[in-house]
Formats: structure tokens, C-alpha cells, sequence
């Protein structure tokens, strides 16, 4: 495999939570360079890509969830590896 990858899970997907799960294991075979990473977050399903993130119904998590990961976590993954910027972030295995 030769593109980085950033496979999204929500822990509150209506529609299909095991489909990023079976990504990054699919993936993980082939993934010799170490690139393929996996996010998960409190959110419903696409419930990161707009919004603060911070609440889920009634569950409040006490901050903005959704704007860390696109701030924080998104943000740097394709300023990294689309231009170029900043710095490799260490992946947790």
C-alpha cells in the first residue's frame, strides 16, 4: 500500500460501525510504510466532519470533540501528507 490512510470510526454509528475497524485490518496487510491509522470519536455517523462535537443527546463530554479532531488530528494528517507541512505524527499500536 502505498497511500496514507485515516480510517474514521464514530462510537455511535446508526449506520455501520465495524466498517473502519475492517478497513484498518484490511489495509494493515499491505501496510508496509506504517501509514494506515485508525480515529474513533464520540460522535454519530459523520457527526465529526461539522458541529463542536460536544454533546451526543444528552451526554455532554466537556469539550469539543469533533473541532479537536478536525483541528488536531485532520488538519495535520493532510498537511502532512497532501503538502508536505509539519511533522509525522507517531501512530499508537
Amino acid at each position: 500500500m502505498t497511500a496514507p490512510t485515516l480510517n474514521v470510526g464514530r462510537l455511535v454509528d446508526q449506520e455501520d460501525f465495524y466498517g473502519p475497524l475492517k478497513n484498518l485490518r484490511l489495509l494493515e496487510r499491505h501496510d508496509s510504510a506504517h501509514e494506515n491509522f485508525l480515529v474513533v470519536g464520540p460522535w454519530n455517523h459523520g457527526g465529526w466532519s461539522s458541529g463542536e462535537g460536544r454533546k451526543l443527546g444528552r451526554v455532554d463530554f466537556g469539550s469539543a470533540t469533533a473541532a479537536y479532531y478536525r483541528e488536531k488530528i485532520l488538519a495535520p494528517f493532510f498537511a502532512y501528507y497532501l503538502k508536505g507541512r509539519g511533522r509525522r505524527r507517531s501512530a499508537r499500536r
